[in-house]
């Protein structure tokens, strides 16, 4: 039975349509299966099976298209689809909920069956179950459903080219996603400001002996937890775009946001980190401590959570669920990564694989668009960026890639001279203070993905980047986009994304409002080409491994 409130979410309606299929499936599925192995196969049977299946994917693949979940608000799909049309959809699937339910009345013993109850059956109460379900309520509610999602999508498609949220000719889903994405990260970004600044100058007081570091994997894009301890890269150890885009929409619907800290303290850990999580909580009569207290009592064992609190604004750290998979070994920054070099260059290989530099790139830039405000951005360089492998055998992508928060000690590399080995990112330069942060991000990406280490950056007045020395050559800003472009594949949005970074001039103050637009901007011209590469690069690398897979499984058959 699907129970949603009076005002369900366009969310709750699809997430409860599909359950309500997955146990319809499950009956005819115990059907199927019984008739097979008595070898008195029926087609209709079979076909019954596959259009459920058929009729499931399609709704579930448009609710993936619109970013539909439980958690999205209301308001995005108001702004993809305009009033009339949002209205329309959600009556839309209002009925095909309370058509789902008339056909559960029908079929209750169906829809509630399990493998226990099918098997306990005496044949004759199986052929009449098989009758039943044979029967028109379901092939009519099907039929109906059919019409339903195809006018679902057609809703769907026609709101969005006439919303003036982004009227576009034709649709494409990659925009929608974009387009959905950046209107939930913004006003998280708007949102978190005065906690960020809160949260970083705590790090800042941290002793000596604890390193935190902010994880860049801000909503979970990757999960260790689901990684395999062989080393086996594996799809599974990517979260779906969709279950990311829902941890976005959760995290900008609820008003509430959780950072997530690696630590590592050499008095507790042997050098190693774990990861914990912290937010932000409205306590009484509650005694807050310094962070580095709060952390040594979780890390000692002494409490599940404790409290810490800076500038008026209280957290609650914890270990976070997946604390058991950080890294055993200590994190080290690119900057050393760079150090075993000579000369300074180095193969993808060398650095973090073929595909975990993407994976970076992609996760600062989103990172800097939320923080791009506070005050950790505006000095990050190579030495602020630490990384380690999860565990000793792990898949490429299961890396720890934090911030450093808190001070940082600009390292020389160890093949670098008195005068290569200076630090860029102590340098002063005449970028206004919401410019310098855009800067700084965008000198440390053509780093990561050139491989190679900045010496020194020339500016003209007004804080556009025109050319690069490196420790062997200078080259101009377009000889450098030249090479952003070769790392990239020849991408030119992604060359476009760099040359936002080192040529965009943000005004010293803006608004709220013009803040909003900027931010929005940034996403959708830094962050989405960012993402779209790296999405392309995971389908090419898993198309390989399934190749490979392919390959050694039949020299493995007789």
């Amino acid at each position: 039975m699907i129970v949603l409130p009076p005002e369900a979410s366009i969310g709750a309606f699809a997430m409860g349509i599909i359950g309500w299929y997955g146990m319809v499936r499950n009956g005819v599925q115990l059907i199927y299966t019984d008739l097979k192995a008595a070898k008195s196969f029926d087609r209709d049977i079979e076909g019954l099976r596959e259009g459920l299946l058929k009729q499931q994917r399609k709704i579930e693949k448009w609710k993936m298209q619109w970013l539909v979940s439980e958690d999205a608000p209301e308001s995005l799909f108001l702004d993809f689809w305009g009033d009339a049309e949002y209205r329309g959809i959600k009556t839309t699937l209002s009925d095909m909920a309370a058509n789902c339910n008339t056909t559960e009345k029908e079929l209750k013993s169906f829809v509630q069956l399990d493998e226990k109850k099918w098997n306990a059956m005496t044949k004759c109460r199986k052929r009449i179950l098989f009758i039943a379900v044979k029967g028109e309520y379901i092939r009519k509610l099907m039929d109906h459903i059919e019409k339903s999602v195809d006018g679902l999508q057609e809703a769907a498609k026609n709101g969005w080219q006439r919303s003036d949220f982004l009227k576009k000719p034709n649709v494409d889903f990659a925009k929608v996603y974009h387009a959905g994405i950046g209107r939930l990260l913004v006003p998280i970004a708007m949102r978190i400001r005065d906690d960020a600044d809160a949260l970083h100058h705590s790090c800042r007081l941290a002793r000596e002996d604890t390193t935190l570091a902010l994880d860049l994997d801000i909503f979970n894009h990757t999960d260790p937890d689901i990684a395999t301890h062989s080393g086996a890269l594996t799809s599974s150890t990517v979260v779906s775009r969709e279950a990311s885009a829902a941890t976005i929409a959760k995290a900008a619907k609820n008003d509430l946001f959780v950072w997530k800290l690696l630590v590592q303290n050499s008095q507790t850990t042997n050098m190693g980190s774990v990861r914990m999580q912290v937010q932000k909580v409205k306590v009484r009569n509650i005694r807050a401590v310094g962070i580095t207290v709060a952390v040594d009592r979780i890390m000692r064992g002494n409490a599940d959570k404790s409290h810490f609190e800076i500038s008026g604004i209280c957290f609650s750290i914890a270990m976070a669920q997946n604390s058991n998979h950080s890294s055993p070994e200590p994190h080290r920054t690119l900057r050393d990564l760079f150090s075993g070099n000579d000369p300074p260059s180095f193969t993808n290989e060398d650095m973090l694989g073929k595909i975990s530099k993407f994976r970076v790139v992609f996760e600062l830039a989103q990172a800097c668009l939320l923080l791009l405000r506070t005050s950790w951005f505006p000095r990050i360089c190579s030495c602020h960026l630490r990384c380690a492998r999860c565990f000793s055998a792990s898949a490429e992508l299961t890396y720890d890639i934090g911030l450093q928060m808190g001070s940082v000690s600009h390292e020389t590399p160890r093949w670098a001279t008195e005068v290569t080995g200076h630090c860029w990112g102590i340098d002063n330069y005449n970028w206004n203070s919401l410019t310098r942060p855009l800067r700084h991000f965008g000198l440390l990406l053509i780093e990561i993905v050139i491989g190679t280490p900045i010496r020194h950056i020339h500016s003209d007045t007004s804080g556009v980047i025109g050319s690069i020395d490196w420790a062997e050559r200078s080259d101009s800003l377009e000889n450098v986009l030249t090479r952003v472009r070769r790392a990239f594949s020849g991408r030119e949005a992604a060359e476009d994304a760099v040359r936002y970074c080192l040529t965009k001039v943000y005004p010293e103050a803006p608004m709220d409002d013009d803040m909003k637009d900027l931010l929005a901007e940034y996403y959708l011209d830094v962050v989405a080409p960012l993402k779209d590469h790296y999405d392309e690069v995971l389908d090419r690398f898993y198309d390989r491994q399934k190749h490979i897979n392919t390959i050694k499984q039949g020299s493995r058959d007789p």
